[in-house]
């Protein structure tokens, strides 16, 4: 589904051309990642991002999906989980929300990481991988759904990392 914003956009913006909105609602399967690399790969080609750029925003909505699916529900039931990427010339968001036990990837302990590829254990890397590559990341539990909000810009070297937890207390993490 494809939807056409006007107006301020996500990133306080007054935009030159509109904002794009896709959405993909997927089920608790792994086997759906078939379907989530095509949905942003079609999204990077349309708005003309580079392949490096592209790669990073795939690998990272990957790895959240991945852990969603993974650890993220009790029951084997089966479960929605909504991607939405917004677009605005080089920049993506992209809100992925869920049904799953509540957890909030900022409060996730920074993995030991060892000095050389042969002492890698596989697993542990995924939310090290998501603070390396997006340029901000929010996550609020709303309404008994874990939302977590990632922004990417495309074509800038020098940008800043921020990382926000909207949760009940409020901190915020860089």
């Amino acid at each position: 589904m494809i939807m056409f914003v006007f107006g301020k956009n996500e990133f306080g913006d007054m935009p030159s051309m509109p904002i794009r909105k896709y959405i993909l609602n997927l089920k608790n399967d792994l086997s759906e990642l078939d379907r989530l690399h095509p949905f942003l790969q079609e999204i990077g080609q349309r708005i003309g991002v580079t392949k490096r750029c592209l790669f990073e925003a795939n690998l990272t909505l990957e790895e959240v999906f991945t852990n969603i699916v993974s650890y993220g529900y009790d029951d084997h039931e089966e479960h929605q989980i909504k991607i939405t990427v917004t677009t605005a010339k080089d920049r993506f968001t992209i809100c992925v929300e869920d049904d799953g036990r509540p957890f909030n990837p900022l409060k996730a302990r920074q993995p030991d990481l060892p000095d050389d590829i042969e002492g890698c254990k596989p697993g542990g890397l995924g939310i090290h991988l998501i603070r390396h590559f997006m340029d901000e990341i929010r996550y609020k539990r709303y309404q008994d759904r874990n939302v977590l909000t990632m922004k990417k810009t495309c074509g800038y070297p020098n940008r800043a990392n921020r990382y926000e937890d909207s949760s009940a207390d409020g901190s915020r993490l860089s």
